[in-house]
């Protein structure tokens, strides 16, 4: 197949099929098809700390935190100056230690939640969702501790 670009390729009238064949370009003759593409879509990847304190790298977008530490863990949601997370990212954060996980919003950026900041409900008890809504603005959502 020829080097093309998505913008050169012919039209497709109706749905794709997922049995279509896309080349990789690596130097070797493999290709995958749509539908392989759409299952590693679907998968979420999940970065694990042991740490007591973190924030949110770039890499998070789309993904899963998992925090495990026996102590209390501090975890940073930071300003768009600092990671410029695209509006629309979701952040899950999961607690899989006995400490419990608080996240924080960084100076100058606001969380939506009715709190100032929201801790984990416990070990292994649900996930908090973040979703980006603004420049430095999240939305939090999920299993959080009764403040």
């Amino acid at each position: 197949m020829a080097n093309v670009t998505i913008n050169d390729l012919p039209a497709k009238s109706g749905a794709l099929a997922g049995t279509e064949q896309v080349e990789i370009d690596d130097g070797s003759s493999k290709s995958v098809t749509v539908g392989q593409i759409g299952d590693l879509a679907k998968l979420v990847p999940v970065r694990p700390y042991t740490t007591t304190s973190d924030t949110f790298v770039l890499a998070d977008a789309g993904g899963a935190v998992h925090g495990a530490n026996a102590s209390a863990i501090t975890q940073t949601i930071p300003t768009n100056a600092s990671v410029a997370f695209p509006v629309g990212t979701t952040i899950l954060v999961r607690q899989t230690g006995a400490g419990a996980i608080t996240v924080t919003p960084d100076s100058g950026v606001t969380l939506r939640n009715g709190q100032a900041t929201a801790k984990t409900a416990g070990q292994y008890k649900g996930s908090i969702a973040l979703h980006k809504i603004g420049t430095d603005e999240w939305y939090l959502d999920g299993s959080v501790a009764a403040s």
